[in-house]
C-alpha cells in the first residue's frame, strides 16, 4: 500500500485474475504502529495492517492493493 492510508478504506488488487476489474474485495480494518492503533498512516512510514473480506484468502506477497470507490 503506498500514500496515506485509513482504517475503513476498502482495496482491490491491482489486476484481477481474469484481466478484469472486480469488485471491492478487502477493507483495512486495523493499523498497528509499534504496538500502538492508530487510525492512519503516511509515507514514508510503515505499520502492520490488518485485512478483511472474501478477497483476503487471495492475498500473495507482491500483490498490489489499489482503493477502490
Amino acid at each position: 500500500m503506498g500514500g496515506v492510508v485509513r482504517t475503513g478504506q476498502k482495496f482491490v488488487s491491482e489486476a484481477a485474475p481474469d484481466g478484469g476489474v472486480t469488485e471491492c474485495e478487502v477493507m483495512l480494518t486495523a493499523i498497528d504502529r509499534y504496538g500502538r492503533d492508530v487510525d492512519f498512516f503516511d509515507p514514508p512510514h510503515a505499520a502492520k495492517v490488518h485485512l478483511s473480506g472474501r478477497g483476503v484468502s487471495m492475498l500473495q506477497p507482491g500483490l498490489i492493493l489499489v482503493e477502490c470507490g
